[in-house]
């Protein structure tokens, strides 16, 4: 029982990968494959008030712009992020993030917070943010 679990789990990822490698051959590039879209979406209400008020109607109307890359062939690269937020007291917190964009970017980020009590409804927030980003040459 467990062999044929493992075969058919082995399987599966056989048929995951391929299927994945024949949709990376019939991509044509980042630029060709491309596509953005425009979506408009209308709104109309119409209030019927009976006891004296005049009528009431509104209208509206979104646009809605969607813009999608292509695919690459092959691998475009890797993204590493590592960080995290602690509350040292209740009043006291902080927080650092770091990411990695292989051969791109790096970018570091410092946040602290500290809120001082004034009284039961009034506060004073000391808010600290610190960013460093690099550029890979």
């Amino acid at each position: 029982m467990l062999k044929t679990r493992i075969s058919l789990i082995a399987l599966g990822l056989m048929a995951a990968t391929q299927a994945m490698a024949n949709d990376q051959a019939a991509s044509n590039g980042f630029q060709e494959d491309s596509k953005a879209s425009v979506l408009l979406r209308n709104a109309f209400i119409n209030r019927d008030k009976k006891h004296g008020s005049s009528d009431q109607s509104e209208w509206g109307q979104a646009f809605i712009g969607k813009f999608s890359s292509g695919f690459t062939q092959g691998t475009v690269g890797s993204i590493n992020v590592f960080g995290g937020k602690y509350q040292f007291t209740e009043n006291f917190t902080g927080a650092l993030y770091t990411s990695d964009v292989e051969d791109v970017l790096k970018k570091h980020y410092l946040g602290l917070n500290y809120v001082h009590a004034i009284s039961d409804d009034q506060s004073l927030t000391l808010d600290f943010n610190g960013y460093k980003s690099d550029i890979d040459k």
